[in-house]
This record gives structure tokens, C-alpha cells and sequence, in this order.
């Protein structure tokens, strides 16, 4: 009864709440799909957006100020909410701000409702003032109420003015140039922590010298390793050099001890008992991982049309590098890929029944194009999700992959089940799929493009796992004879 009540008052509270602004609660929307925040969240995030701007509103603090964050938590706080509803709402409200600062006109005013306070702060601020649209948002505009005609388009910013403008270029080359959501979001990260540490002075005023500090600074003071600070040099060379204009040669950087890695390697009969005791799909995904030396979000992304099974070819479309490859099918796995095959057609078949609006597509081109193809048989996902997910902008229906973090935490039970030593990861069966093939004498290039590695340098890592059959074998002094 209790909780019943407790929902009760919240939906009440939510009906009488402030409302978010059409063109703001759209671009809040966006920004969650492409952050791909789980859609059974989103309504929460929505939530804790309406609160942020309700509490603003009513005790006279501006909902772009950072400051006003502290007295929102400790409002939740006070409201006995748990510290883990405190941390998503700090970040659903830090992913707001960021989203208010990229309007470059104000927005038309909230409307206060009857009850709130007032106070001198309120009246001195403007609740939400501009922010630059970026990238599918910046059509919205012409969505917006009619009081928001004076709205400026994109391209009326000031160009190098300003922080808002540069990620809103940022954002633009990065989508143009078609690079996978990860490293948008892993880009976008590492220029905030930049401009963070250089106290958010003028991307104008920017040069390589500051950004050899922040590089030397990941190393001494955050101790990151060698492969994060890299990631961070990546971030700031595009940076420089596709947003700014300019060029990136940082001196004297202090660069992160990198650690000799051997990669983990399993035995066949160790692969083949941990996929068997993981439930289907999983096993047959396991499997593919090992057969076929595929990443995570390789396999798990595959469609209907990436295989072929008449000429035994897996391809691998827009892998790590934004690479196309090839790879020959396992035999052993064909019937089985088969009988799945028939599964996924039978869910598809009862999607389409339904109404579905299709599979989740591509953020990469034209959505017209794909709204297009979502419903096509060729374009479903090879291991779709058991749910449909629901859009609730769209109000539609679409089914979605199965999620890395649910294969994570079947092979850790596996793991553990089968009392293994070794530590394994969904990488360690691509490791053990390159190590094997140097046993079976496969040569080091051939591997290389089965893997998909840029420089053969990436893939020499594996001659460390394997054995040395020749004459040469390494021996103890104790152990030669030099008679």
C-alpha cells in the first residue's frame, strides 16, 4: 500500500511539475540516444531533468549554473533519495546544462507556475537561455512554439567564439567523417577534461604547450596508463587539427609507462566448456568469437546479410578503424548458425505481424534511408535482443542486439563454474583464435588481415603465446652441450 501511495504522489507531482520546452526536451532526447543511455532509464533521466528545472524555478537559482547542482542533491537528499538516484540524477542534470549551452538565441521562458517562490535571483536570470544545435538537432528548430521565431540557426554562432561552438564543430566533423559512437563520445570526453584543465580560457588562445601539460598531467598526476593517455592524444590531435585549424606538436610530454602485455590464451577443450555451459545464444556466440576471432561488438552487431553461407564467408562491415573484412566460416558451426538462422526468421516474422518498426540502424547516413531498410529481412541482427524496445518520441517498436553487459556476466558465471585459473574475457577468445593459428604454422601476415590490425606490429604481440618449435629453442647453459 505503501509504495502504491508513494507512486501515487510522484505521478501527481510529475503532472504538476514545469514541462520541459518541445525543442529542449527533443535535443535532451537525442543526446540519450546517441549516449545510448538504456531506454528503461531514459524516462528517469527525463525525470530527474523536470525536477532539476522545477527546483531551479521555484527557490531562484539559474539552471545553467553548476553551482545550483549541490543544493538540487542535497534537496534529493533530504527527500530520502539513495545515493545511487543522486548520481544518475547529477548525471542526467550535467547532460541538461550541456544541452542548454549549445542554443545560440534564448528560448522562450518556462512558465512559473502559480505556487513557486520567487526571489530577487530568479528575477535576475534567465531560466533557460541558448544553446548551438548540432547535428540531427538543428533541424528541430522549426518545431519550436511560436514565441521562439528570433531563434538563430547554427551557422549564426560565432565561429571560435566560444566553447559551445567548438563542440558543435567537433560534433559536425566527427559525424561527417562517419566515426563510430564510441570514439565520438571518447573525443567529446577528453576535450572536456581539456578545456577543465586549462580553466575554459577561448579555444582561440589554444596551444600545443597546454596540451603537453594535459598529457604530462594524465601521466604524473592521474597515473593513467599508456593506452588511455593515447587515447587522449588522439582526442586533441583531431582536435587541433580538424576543429581548430591548427597545427599539434606537443614537446616534453611525459608519456605513460607502457606495460609488456601477454595476451591470455585457452586451450580448444577449455573454449569448448565454457561456451556449453553458457545458455543459448550465448554458446553459439562464444563459439563465433573463437571461430571467427571477432571483437564483441563485432559479433554482436552482425546482420542477416553478413553471412554467407554458400561460399562459407563471414564479413565484418565498419570494424574497429572503420574496416571492412573477411573471414571463412567454421564448418563445424555452419548447421548450428543455420538452426539460429531459422529462430531469428521466426522472430522477425512475428515482429513484422506485430507492427514492428524494425531493427535499430546505423547512426551513420540518411534515416529516411533507413527507416527504409529497418523492416527488411537482411538488415536484422544475427543475435537480436529477447524484448522489443519501445520509443516512446516515436511511439514504436524496435528489437535491438543482445547487450555486452548481459555476455559479460553469463561468462563470468561460466568462469566461475567451471573453477578455471585463468582470467577471461570475451577479447581472450580472439587472443586464443590468433595463437592458434601460429601453432597450426599460419603465417603472421595472413592473421594480421584476419583480424583486422592496421600495422602487423599489433598482431607479432601473439608469437609471445606460442611455443618455439624450431632448433633454436631457448636452453639453460646448464643444458647445452659444447662438446
Amino acid at each position: 500500500m505503501y509504495i502504491l501511495q508513494k507512486c501515487v504522489a510522484q505521478h501527481f507531482l510529475l503532472i504538476n511539475m514545469i514541462p520541459l520546452p518541445n525543442i529542449l526536451e527533443k535535443a535532451f532526447l537525442d543526446e540519450l540516444e546517441i549516449l545510448e543511455v538504456p531506454h528503461q532509464r531514459r524516462a528517469h533521466w527525463q525525470k530527474w531533468a523536470r525536477y532539476y528545472i522545477d527546483f531551479s524555478l521555484k527557490y531562484g537559482y539559474s539552471p545553467r549554473d553548476p553551482a545550483t547542482l549541490d543544493p538540487f542533491l542535497a534537496k534529493l537528499a533530504a527527500k530520502n533519495q539513495g545515493t545511487s538516484k543522486q548520481a544518475e540524477a547529477a548525471k542526467a542534470v550535467t547532460l541538461l546544462r550541456q544541452v542548454m549551452q549549445r542554443f545560440p538565441a534564448p528560448l522562450p521562458e518556462v512558465e512559473r507556475h502559480p505556487n513557486h517562490k520567487k526571489s530577487k535571483i530568479a528575477e535576475q536570470t534567465t531560466p533557460l537561455d541558448h544553446y548551438p544545435v548540432h547535428g540531427k538537432n538543428k533541424h528541430q528548430i522549426a518545431e519550436a512554439p511560436d514565441n521562439s521565431e528570433n531563434i538563430l540557426q547554427p551557422n549564426q554562432a560565432k565561429p571560435g567564439a566560444s566553447w559551445e561552438f567548438a563542440y558543435q564543430k567537433l560534433a559536425d566533423i566527427l559525424a561527417v567523417k562517419q566515426y563510430a559512437l564510441a570514439t565520438r563520445r571518447s573525443y567529446t570526453h577528453w576535450i572536456k577534461q581539456f578545456q577543465s584543465f586549462v580553466a575554459s580560457v577561448p579555444p582561440d588562445s589554444l596551444d600545443s604547450s597546454q596540451a603537453a601539460r594535459f598529457l604530462t598531467h594524465l601521466a604524473s598526476k592521474k597515473r593513467v596508463g599508456a593506452s588511455t593517455q593515447n587515447q587522449a592524444f588522439n582526442a586533441l590531435l583531431f582536435f587541433f587539427k580538424k576543429v581548430l585549424n591548427r597545427d599539434f606538436q606537443p614537446e616534453g610530454v611525459t608519456r605513460a609507462r607502457r606495460t609488456k602485455y601477454v595476451p591470455q590464451i585457452l586451450t580448444r577443450e577449455e573454449i569448448g566448456q565454457i561456451a556449453e555451459a553458457m545458455p543459448p545464444p550465448y554458446t553459439l556466440l562464444t563459439k563465433l568469437l573463437y571461430g571467427c576471432g571477432l571483437r564483441l561488438t563485432e559479433a554482436l552487431t552482425l546482420r542477416v546479410h553478413n553471412f554467407d553461407f554458400e561460399v562459407r564467408i563471414l564479413t565484418v562491415h565498419r570494424g574497429k578503424g572503420q574496416k571492412d573484412r573477411t573471414v571463412p566460416l567454421p564448418e563445424v558451426l555452419v548447421s548450428d548458425l543455420r538452426s539460429h538462422l531459422a529462430d531469428v526468421r521466426d522472430t522477425y516474422e512475428s515482429d513484422l505481424a506485430a507492427g514492428f518498426a524494425g531493427a535499430f540502424m546505423p547512426v551513420r547516413g540518411s534515416q529516411k534511408k533507413w527507416d527504409q531498410l529497418a523492416t527488411q529481412w537482411q538488415w536484422q541482427f544475427f543475435f537480436p535482443a529477447k524484448r522489443l524496445t519501445k520509443i516512446k518520441k516515436d511511439n514504436q517498436s524496435r528489437r535491438y542486439h543482445l547487450h555486452s553487459n548481459r555476455f559479460s556476466q553469463l561468462l563470468r558465471e561460466a568462469v566461475t563454474s567451471l573453477g578455471t585459473h585463468k582470467k577471461v574475457s570475451a577479447h581472450t577468445f580472439r587472443h586464443s583464435f590468433a595463437s592458434h593459428l601460429l601453432m597450426a604454422n599460419y603465417d603472421i601476415k595472413t592473421i594480421q588481415e584476419m583480424l583486422g590490425h592496421s600495422d602487423v606490429r599489433t598482431t607479432m604481440i601473439y608469437l609471445q603465446t606460442v611455443p618455439s618449435r624450431t632448433k633454436k629453442d631457448r636452453q639453460s647453459p646448464l643444458d647445452i652441450s659444447f662438446l
